[in-house]
């Protein structure tokens, strides 16, 4: 009986931090591999808007 009451009473643990490291995980990923690229285009389109100014 104590076993179970251990048990249950850890149970909790999973609901709340699953959700928090799957977040982590996901802004990690975005960052790494689509933050990165969009950052990359928006500074090409900016440095080809001066290009265009300056002629």
């Amino acid at each position: 009986m104590h076993q179970m009451s251990e048990q249950c009473s850890t149970v909790w643990i999973v609901p709340i931090f699953a959700p928090i490291i799957g977040a982590l995980i996901g802004a990690l990923t975005y960052d790494l591999l689509i933050g990165r690229v969009l950052e990359r285009e928006h500074t090409k389109q900016a440095y080809r808007q001066q290009l265009t100014q300056i002629d």
